[in-house]
C-alpha cells in the first residue's frame, strides 16, 4: 500500500481500513473511545475521553489530508459523532428504563473534601448534573456554521439536562429525546463533513469559546478540557500568518498547565476561566 503505483482505493477494496475519511476515522476510534459504563469506571477503567484532531495527533498518521483546514475539519466531526453515539447509549439505557451515573459529571461527588472552593452550581446542588462536555464547546461551532439546525438541536440538548437535574428523571422521555438527538446528529454529520470553511468561522467559533467562562466555572473538569481542545485544533488550522494565532498558541500552553490531567478533582475553575477569557485579548475579527 507504499507503492507509488497503488491506489487508495485499491487497498480499501483488499480490506484496509479507509481512514482517509473523516466519518470513518472518527467512527473507528469511537468503537472504544465511547460507551464506558458506570460500572467499569468502577473497576477501574480510566474515563473516556475523545477529541479527533488532539488524538490523532498523537500517533503516525496512516492517511493523507486531502483538504484544507485538517485540524478544524477533524475536531467538528470527532464531535459530532461523539456526541451521536453518546445519546445513542443513553437512549438505549433509557430504553432498559435506567441511567447510568457516567452520563453525569464524575468529579460532582469524586473530589477531594477538603477543597472548600469546590465550584458547585446552585440549581445543581445536591445531585451531579448531565455531563455536557461533549456538547458544550460543539455548540459554539454549531450555532455559527448551522444556525437553524442548532436551534432544533439545542431545544433537545436542553430537554435532556433538564431531566437529569430531577431526583427521578422520566426514562422514557430521556429515551424520546435521545433518539431524536441521534436522528439530528445523523443528519447534521453530512453537512459537517462537507463543510467549506474559512478563518471566519474559526475565529467566531474560539471567540465564543473563549467568552464561555459559566461553562467552565460550573460545568467541571471535563467541559474546560474539551473547551481547550477544541481552541487547540481550531487556532492549528489557521493559517500561519493569521494576526490572532500566535497569541493563541501561546496562551494554549498556559492552560493546559492549569488542567492537570493526573488530578481532574483539583481543577481550579477561576484560574482556567480568567486564562481563557485572555486567550485574544478580548479582540475578535
Amino acid at each position: 500500500h507504499t507503492r507509488k503505483d497503488w491506489a487508495h482505493e485499491q487497498s480499501v477494496k483488499l480490506g484496509m481500513y479507509d481512514n482517509g475519511s473523516l466519518v470513518k476515522r472518527a467512527e473507528n476510534c469511537l468503537r472504544c473511545h465511547s460507551g464506558i459504563d458506570h460500572n467499569l469506571l468502577a473497576a477501574g477503567h480510566p474515563d473516556i475521553v475523545f477529541e479527533l484532531d488532539t488524538f490523532s495527533g498523537a500517533m503516525p498518521k496512516h492517511w493523507k489530508e486531502k483538504q484544507g483546514w485538517a485540524n478544524a475539519r477533524a475536531w467538528a466531526m470527532g464531535q459530532a459523532l461523539a456526541l451521536q453515539r453518546s445519546m445513542a447509549a443513553t437512549q438505549e439505557r433509557a430504553k432498559q428504563g435506567h441511567l447510568d451515573w457516567s452520563d453525569r459529571n464524575c468529579f460532582s461527588c469524586h473530589h477531594n473534601l477538603y477543597d472548600a472552593d469546590w465550584p458547585i452550581d446552585p440549581a445543581m446542588a445536591g445531585w451531579p448534573q448531565w455531563n455536557s462536555s461533549r456538547w458544550s464547546a460543539f455548540r459554539h461551532f454549531l450555532k455559527a456554521a448551522f444556525p437553524e439546525e442548532t436551534k432544533e438541536l439545542s431545544k433537545k440538548i436542553l430537554a435532556i439536562e433538564e431531566e437529569f437535574r430531577k431526583k427521578t428523571p422520566d426514562t422514557e422521555s430521556v429515551e424520546e429525546t435521545a433518539e431524536k438527538i441521534s436522528l439530528l446528529m445523523k443528519e447534521l454529520v453530512p453537512k459537517i463533513n462537507g463543510l467549506s470553511w474559512d478563518a471566519s468561522l474559526i475565529e467566531k467559533t474560539i471567540e465564543e469559546i473563549r467568552r464561555d467562562s459559566d461553562s467552565y466555572r460550573v460545568g467541571g473538569f471535563r467541559v474546560a478540557e474539551q473547551g481547550l481542545m477544541a481552541v487547540d485544533a481550531l487556532s492549528l488550522a489557521l493559517p500561519e500568518n493569521n494576526p490572532i494565532r500566535p497569541k493563541i498558541r501561546r496562551e494554549v500552553k498556559k492552560l493546559y498547565n492549569l488542567l492537570d490531567v493526573k488530578d481532574p478533582a483539583r481543577y481550579n475553575p477561576e484560574d482556567f476561566s480568567k486564562e481563557m477569557e485572555s486567550l485574544t485579548d478580548g479582540s475578535s475579527r
